[in-house]
């Protein structure tokens, strides 16, 4: 007699995800019990760390393939592939797709952007302010990065919390539906198309890019 007991599906929920709770159903022993220490679909935490790698591993081989190109023809167009392949990959993440090669391609296209970004976005700044003030410059950087970050935390959060699919009363935890990352990949990828054409229209960093070398205040 079999004791698979079919639940009734959730409103709004993605096939993946059904097969996701099913998974953990499922799973032997320790993953069912409240001391395991275990992650989404029953993953070990080896399992989970696999997933952003791919994302992790372009972002490092693009970072200094984006140098390179802000060196050879400016940080500007570097800036724009950026931003095109942030959007294409958040684009792609908006239709949230169900397999696992899907996932692992949009965040190798992911992290190729963010490390094209990070080699666009100093070269920019030394270029833009005067040689004394370049060590101040780049150390604003990081903090704008950070201030845009919590930001999107905040306004994204509001996207998502209008697609809730339910709340546990005894632990108080959401569960979204799929439309609310579906809308918060989408919101990010028009706040990035703007980003892009902001950069397509700006006049700096046109030049090849100097890293700080010139000399003179």
């Amino acid at each position: 007699m079999s004791t698979d007991r079919r639940q009734p599906q959730r409103r709004g929920e993605h096939p993946a995800h059904r097969q996701a709770r099913r998974h953990v159903r499922q799973a032997p022993g320790p993953a069912r019990t409240r001391r395991a220490v275990h992650y989404g679909a029953g993953l070990t935490a080896t399992g989970v760390a696999l997933w952003p790698f791919p994302q992790g591993l372009l972002t490092m081989a693009f970072g200094p393939l984006g140098g390179v190109a802000a060196r050879a023809r400016g940080a500007r167009p570097v800036l724009i592939a950026a931003g095109c392949l942030l959007v294409g990959a958040l684009t792609a993440a908006s239709s949230l797709p169900g397999q696992r090669g899907q996932i692992l391609l949009i965040a190798a296209v992911f992290g190729a952007g963010m490390g094209l970004f990070y080699a666009a976005g100093p070269n920019l700044v030394v270029d833009a302010v005067p040689v004394r003030q370049s060590a101040v410059g780049t150390g604003m950087l990081p903090v704008a990065n950070q201030l845009g970050a919590a930001a999107a935390a905040t306004i994204l959060g509001a996207v998502m919390a209008r697609d809730i699919a339910r709340t546990d009363p005894r632990t108080s935890q959401i569960l979204y539906a799929d439309a609310a990352y579906q809308h918060a990949f989408a919101t990010a990828a028009v706040v990035g198309l703007f980003g892009v054409l902001v950069a397509v229209l700006m006049r700096h960093g046109r030049r090849p890019a100097t890293g700080g070398a010139t000399t003179g205040a």
